[in-house]
């Protein structure tokens, strides 16, 4: 993991191509039940904000510098043991055991998704996507970020794993229902794990193409995002140190991994 100094509660942990295939893997284990402690603080943070669903979720169990060996194909179907992959263990639970966090511990930690979306201008100027975040989300309500992200979905319970491939389609529907874009290809590049925000997020690298057409698309295109804005990858470092209190940890991390500048 890579901790960058004055950046709180926030690690990267790089994807390298010889870690193998990118593969989440769904556990057996049966849900835990919701506490009173749990339906207590979820009825007051439904009550100050409708939007909460109670929906389920996928919650992190180990990522690969984590997972003891004989754990590491647990879930997993109809694959050689000997195959090499980055795997992360994951297994269901609920949003609600997510959100009374910290005022109910429940060690629930949500795996996520993360779109770095990147264009580039006539002159082959590189620029990515950063979006505000709404007043009415879990955590970070007002600040930038780059994204789009979101919980990576629940799939049916016959499905016990999930690839590349699968995520990346996960990813291409948060992009396009929160920012307007088609994506059809990215790569998997790092974990961002947030500890504000209990969550893991799975990052892309995402190639949207010319910066004409993107930034004729990109808008903010439901309730999560207040605006978006295309940014020069050259002009992030005063754009972080003007506004350091207003972008959310991990995105300032993601600045300093991806080496758009130096910390």
């Amino acid at each position: 993991m890579i901790a960058y100094r004055g950046i709180p509660q926030t690690e990267i942990i790089p994807i390298r191509l010889v870690d193998g295939a990118l593969r989440v893997c769904i556990t057996r284990d049966a849900r835990t039940p919701n506490s009173a402690a749990v339906d207590a603080a979820w009825s007051k943070l439904v009550a100050s904000n409708p939007r909460y669903f109670d929906g389920p979720i996928l919650s992190v169990v180990h990522l690969p510098h984590e997972v003891p060996h004989e754990l590491r194909h647990d879930g997993a179907a109809n694959r050689s043991h000997d195959e090499p992959a980055f795997e992360i263990l994951v297994r269901r639970d609920r949003f609600a055991r997510l959100a009374v966090q910290p005022a109910v511990a429940t060690g629930v930690r949500i795996l996520s998704v993360t779109a770095v979306l990147l264009a580039k201008d006539a002159s082959g100027r590189e620029w990515v996507l950063l979006g505000r975040r709404s007043q009415k989300t879990r955590v970070y309500g007002g600040m930038w970020e780059l994204g789009p992200s979101g919980g990576l979905n629940d799939p049916p319970a016959p499905v016990t794993s999930l690839d590349h491939d699968a995520i990346l389609r996960h990813l291409a529907d948060e992009v396009h229902e929160e920012a307007g874009l088609h994506i059809t290809s990215g790569q998997a590049l790092a974990i961002a794990r947030d500890h504000k925000a209990m969550s893991d997020d799975i990052v892309f690298a995402c190639d949207v193409g010319t910066l004409e057409e993107a930034s004729s698309q990109a808008h903010a295109a439901n309730w999560e995002y207040d605006e978006v804005r295309w940014l020069a990858t050259d002009s992030l470092a005063p754009f972080d140190a003007l506004h350091e209190q207003a972008i959310i940890p991990p995105t300032r991390a993601l600045f300093r991994a991806f080496g758009w500048f130096a910390d």
